[in-house]
């Protein structure tokens, strides 16, 4: 009898909530978001893993960040000879994103035309080679949505929306995309580990302040997701953002993580009303063994707890 096929086993790095600022100031006058997005790639890259997938708020809301983002996360993809996958959050004006992937040996901007993939602005379907083996990058409705495939993994990204207000959404047509792209029946689909990338979280925030500024329409998200497994479909984990707290949870049986953020963190013993920010940054690992054991590591790697604010909740200014 032939045992099931099993894909080898997988480290991702996931990063989100950078907030880079202006060049030249810090965030709350106090961090240098630069340098900490440096220690946040150094940090992850000392486990190994295959790939970065960094989700949303690249962007420290009003600051002008491009292209000297762009060239940091291309410095970062050409030095650990790693994939970088990104989505914008609800801080990242949409316009920003011209381009989302970054590849070994690429130019700022432009896609490497030795690995053969084009900037996430093309529409369509482009092969080239990355570190994980043979890849396939194509693009979906709105910027920053992309499915990346090799042999052993499948990343679906998803541009949550969201700018300046509380909730983020998936439109009809994104929707219908990732139902399409979960649906494919062909064997390298059923095969691949698949994660699927998102800046909001599909599941509540259990600090009941902040309750109802993840995802709006996770019920319709949920369908889609229970759709595509009752026929067959793989899905190992959500991978997100935003809340700047660690959060494990899970939405129609799929694990969900939500990493703490690169930047700082929110405190969740703060009092009613009222948003608490301290200095902390943080990185996640996400490993999968050979066979569906997934597992989740948040790891501190700066700062020391400092208070960065403490203020009323304002909806338009959360995290």
């Amino acid at each position: 009898m032939s045992t099931p096929y099993s894909p080898p086993e997988l480290t991702i790095a996931h990063l989100s909530d950078l907030h880079l600022v202006a060049p030249g100031t810090l965030l709350f006058e106090q961090i240098d978001t630069w340098r900490r997005t440096r220690e946040a790639f150094a940090t992850a890259m000392a486990h190994e893993p295959a790939i970065f997938l960094v989700t949303g708020d690249i962007a420290e809301r009003f600051h002008e960040i491009r292209p000297a983002a762009d060239e940091l996360l291309q410095e970062m993809a050409d030095t650990y000879r790693r994939t970088i996958i990104t989505i914008p959050g609800n801080h990242d004006l949409q316009s920003d994103f011209t381009q989302s992937v970054y590849v070994p040996g690429g130019t700022v901007g432009v896609a490497p035309s030795s690995a053969g993939v084009t900037p996430a602005s093309a529409p369509g379907d482009h092969r080239g080679t990355v570190p994980l083996g043979e890849a396939r990058i194509s693009y979906g409705p709105e910027p920053a949505d992309s499915v990346f495939e090799t042999a052993q993994l499948r990343v679906i990204s998803l541009n949550s929306h969201g700018y300046r207000v509380a909730q983020g959404h998936l439109t009809d047509a994104q929707l219908e995309w990732l139902s399409a792209e979960l649906g494919r029946s062909d064997s390298s689909a059923l095969q691949q580990r698949t994660v699927i990338t998102l800046h909001h979280p599909p599941v509540a925030n259990p600090y009941i302040e902040m309750r109802n500024i993840g995802l709006r329409g996770q019920q319709e998200f949920a369908d889609i997701l229970r759709g595509a497994k009752s026929a067959g479909a793989r899905i190992d984990a959500i991978l997100c953002g935003h809340y700047h707290i660690t959060q494990a949870a899970s939405i129609a049986d799929v694990p969900v993580w939500v990493t703490p953020a690169v930047a700082y963190q929110g405190d969740p013993t703060v009092g009613r009303g009222r948003v608490r920010g301290r200095d902390y940054g943080f990185v996640s690992l996400i490993r999968f063994a050979e066979d569906r054991d997934y597992s989740a590591l948040a790891i501190k790697f700066a700062g020391a707890g400092a208070e960065l604010f403490d203020r009323e909740i304002i909806r338009e200014l959360l995290p």
